[in-house]
């Protein structure tokens, strides 16, 4: 409890303020166009080139990004909390697949899209740690983890991790799930561990709407299914405030599918 009392509970505070702030305004990634009042002809959604296109959209979008490098946070206590926000850049199909569906030309047509997220690690043995995270934000919902298992750290020299990762997501009419097994490697400095790894994504996905024909006729639910696959390679570093426990972790992604990410994940670990 010392070191708590040292600091650490008014920088909890500040960062929860922080955190709220920026939820608030990022979450606005919602200018994704998933509405089906949007399209004149919602049925033309799941047809199996759009499906694919916005399954692998929202897939990358919402993936769970740790922004942990391999070394584990210990089993004493080690928990981290953090706020992550990451730009990725969107897909050049996917407003193309959405334009055939007949989306409104005046709907903007952003290049990159912020996502907010809020994320906890736990170190539950000397080589694991788990993670939690998610989004919760007018009906659209984000939520998923991670499991990292140290498989080699020497007393000098870089230490090796493998990771596996889940990401359920609903956005609109888009449902996804993605796992993302991961290898990396960092090394850790007195003030600073920056890290690299590599990766592989699969989205499995569906697109579901309802079609409303005039009376007397009932409303139907239609649904398509797609998937798609990614290679990624991240590289970051990351910063932390020797006793207070503030950290900052800042880290670029190169996606085979050409859905680069830049984020920062800001937090606290005690």
């Amino acid at each position: 409890m010392g070191r708590l009392s040292r600091g650490y509970w008014p920088l909890a505070a500040c960062f929860f303020l922080f955190c709220g702030s920026q939820i608030s305004f990022a979450t606005n990634i919602t200018g994704l166009p998933l509405d089906p009042s949007l399209f004149p002809d919602p049925s033309t959604l799941i047809s199996p080139n759009i499906v694919k296109s916005v399954v692998k959209t929202v897939g990358l979008l919402t993936e769970i990004r740790p922004y942990e490098p391999a070394s584990p946070l210990g089993f004493s206590l080690g928990v981290e909390i953090g706020l992550v926000v990451t730009l990725v850049k969107v897909p050049s199909d996917f407003f193309a697949a959405l334009k055939e569906a007949g989306l409104d030309q005046s709907i903007p047509q952003l290049p990159a899209l912020p996502f907010p997220m809020l994320i906890i690690h736990k170190g539950v043995h000397e080589r694991i740690d788990l993670g939690l995270a998610g989004l919760y934000y007018k009906g659209y919902q984000v939520y998923g983890g991670d499991v990292k298992l140290v498989l080699y750290q020497p007393e000098e020299g870089p230490t090796w991790a493998a990771r596996l990762g889940y990401t359920r997501a609903a956005l609109g009419f888009v449902t996804t799930t993605s796992w993302t097994p991961q290898l990396l490697v960092s090394k850790k400095l007195d003030f600073a561990e920056p890290y690299m790894g590599v990766g592989y994504q699969y989205i499995l996905g569906t697109i579901k709407v309802t079609i409303k024909p005039e009376d007397p006729y009932p409303a139907i639910t239609i649904s398509g299914s797609g998937f798609s696959h990614e290679v990624n390679a991240f590289g970051g570093i990351s910063l932390r405030m020797p006793l207070m426990g503030f950290r900052i972790t800042m880290e670029g992604g190169y996606s085979s599918v050409a859905s680069h990410t830049l984020g920062v994940k800001i937090g606290s670990s005690f």
